[in-house]
Order: structure tokens, then sequence, then C-alpha cells
């Protein structure tokens, strides 16, 4: 069975006639059968059908080391009032000004 996605909506055949329609952005897994179909050399070259014959394995997560309450920086906050004031002009009076 080979993996894959496609962007596009494809079909492949088989030589008995028949075929299997594959729908965008589902993944897939399709019988052998489909590499000897032109349409499916011809997607794989255009970037319209990406192929994988692996499965991917969970990835762990990398470990995070913790710093002690004591060694963290610390985070000082602004009073209120010793904070610089923003004054917003509406969009309406900044396209009056111009």
């Amino acid at each position: 069975m080979i993996k894959a996605v496609a962007k596009k909506r494809l079909a492949f055949h088989d030589d008995k006639g028949s075929f299997i329609t594959v729908k965008p952005f589902q993944f897939v897994d399709l019988p052998d059968y489909v590499r000897k179909d032109p349409m499916f050399a011809w997607a794989v070259k255009d970037g319209i059908l990406e192929v994988t014959d692996t499965v991917t394995a969970a990835v762990e997560a990398p470990k995070v080391e913790t710093v002690p309450e004591e060694k963290a920086p610390k985070v000082e906050t602004v009073p209120e009032e010793k904070a610089p004031k923003v004054e917003t002009v509406p969009a309406a009076q900044k396209a009056a000004k111009k």
C-alpha cells in the first residue's frame, strides 16, 4: 500500500479498467498498482500527489529544564501613575487632518 495525500482530485486506473479516486487533502492508502499508471508519475512529479511510504513516529517533546524560583529573574511592574500616557486619535480625525 502507498500512503499519500493529493492536492487535487485524481483518478488512477488499473489494467482491468477499474479506477480509484483520490479526493483533495485527504490521506489515503493506495493499492500498489497505481504506480503503473502514468497519472501517478505525473502527479508525483508535478507535486500534486505527495507520497510517503513510512509512517511517521510520534516525536518526543524536548525536556525543558526548570529554574529554581530564587534564581529566576525578577520582573517589576510599573505603577499605573508612573506609566506614560498614550492618547489615541480616532481614524475619522486622522483622515480629516489630511
